[in-house]
């Protein structure tokens, strides 16, 4: 494959990779996902840098029903889910389970928080198009539960670390349509 190739494959994929919500009920190895996430990280960090990231990944049954009871924890200590009726806190909670893999990203809280921020962004974003190639979709949670101490302890986040993200994995059951986006040029400004 000729350079021009490489780079068109490549802006092809960057286009087409889409946030997936639904998966197919198809299992993930954690050896794949090890071997993603070794190529990205060579594809991010120099030879020298030693990262001060790391990563847990909760893919088996027993993992997956851990993580949903976790989530459900630190979204009944905000109050939110504390008033639902059982039977729907256990339908969320059925649900959070059937995602195929948890992959949470935690990094040491030290004075380079942004550059470490941005190293396990890049180091995900170069993971989810590598998954995108082999047909496995992700979608990266931000939301405020990871952060409640119960879901912290639960995952074993030690005192000097925060969790970036979790990123949610799986094959594709359906990729959703392009969205209209406000193009690049609109976004920026020339000085």
């Amino acid at each position: 494959m000729s350079a021009t190739q490489q780079k068109s494959a490549l802006s092809q994929l960057i286009r087409k990779r889409r946030s997936i919500r639904s998966f197919a009920k198809r299992d993930l190895s954690p050896e794949l996902i090890v071997e993603l996430l070794q190529a990205a990280e060579a594809s991010v960090l120099s030879t020298d840098q030693e990262p001060s990231h790391r990563f847990l990944l909760l893919a088996s049954p027993d993992g997956k029903a851990k993580a949903a009871s976790i989530v459900m924890d630190a979204y009944s200590e905000q109050g939110l889910y504390k008033w639902l009726p059982n039977k729907l806190n256990q339908l969320m909670a059925d649900r959070i389970a059937q995602i195929p893999a948890f992959l949470i990203a935690i990094a040491k809280d030290r004075g380079e928080k942004e550059r470490e921020r941005a190293t396990v962004s890049a180091v995900l974003q170069s993971l989810t198009l590598l998954a995108w190639e082999r047909g496995i979709g992700a979608v990266w949670n931000t939301e405020s539960f990871m952060h409640k101490p119960s879901f912290k302890l639960g995952v074993g986040v030690q005192e000097d670390e925060r969790i970036v993200t979790i990123l949610y994995l799986g094959y594709c059951e359906k990729v959703p349509k392009t969205k209209p986006r406000t193009p690049a040029e609109k976004k920026l400004t020339y000085l």
